[in-house]
């Protein structure tokens, strides 16, 4: 049987923000929780701008498109069906 690890929110967007600044870009949560119902619950930011990149209700697609996650992680608080990303890296 596969273990699998659970990583934090907290956790999942440090790692997001050690590549992302890189590119001058940061991670945010939104707190305004009527933002949250259209937007999602985060955002990526221009670090110099302040513009506004990207939005998403969970940090899992940005992790495994950056290859953050290792594919016996998954990010507490989301329930994803991480299926077709073990099929990808092969495990």
């Amino acid at each position: 049987m596969l273990k699998t690890y659970a990583v934090s929110t907290s956790a999942a967007m440090k790692r997001l923000n050690n590549v992302f600044l890189k590119k001058g870009q940061k991670v945010h949560k939104i707190r305004d929780k009527r933002a949250q119902v259209v937007l999602g619950k985060y955002c990526i930011k221009d670090v110099e701008t302040g513009d506004i990149i990207s939005f998403s209700s969970q940090l899992t697609d940005w992790l495994k498109e950056e290859w953050l996650l290792g594919h016996e992680e998954f990010v507490t608080d989301e329930n994803i069906n991480m299926d077709g990303y073990q099929q990808c890296t092969g495990q």
